[in-house]
């Protein structure tokens, strides 16, 4: 994999702190930002990130340590 293939994820409600995290790696690849629970749901496929960013505490829905399940499967979170 070319570094520039890299597909990152960040999902934090702090809007302002994920935006400057998605500068940073900007260079490395393609960054998606969501800032919720439900924002998640609308890009998340399994085996689409390299590399996801999760904020653990949400403001709103699951709590980011919730989300692990629908990235890894809820069977490996048992």
């Amino acid at each position: 994999m070319d570094v520039n293939d890299t597909h990152i994820l960040i999902v934090d409600d702090d809007k302002d702190y994920a935006l400057e995290l998605k500068k940073s790696f900007v260079e490395i690849g393609k960054v998606d930002v969501v800032h919720s629970e439900k924002g998640f749901k609308t890009v998340f496929a399994p085996y689409k990130y390299d590399l996801i960013f999760l904020d653990l505490r949400l403001k709103e829905g699951k709590e980011g340590l919730n989300l692990l399940e629908d990235i890894i499967g809820e069977e490996a979170c048992k």
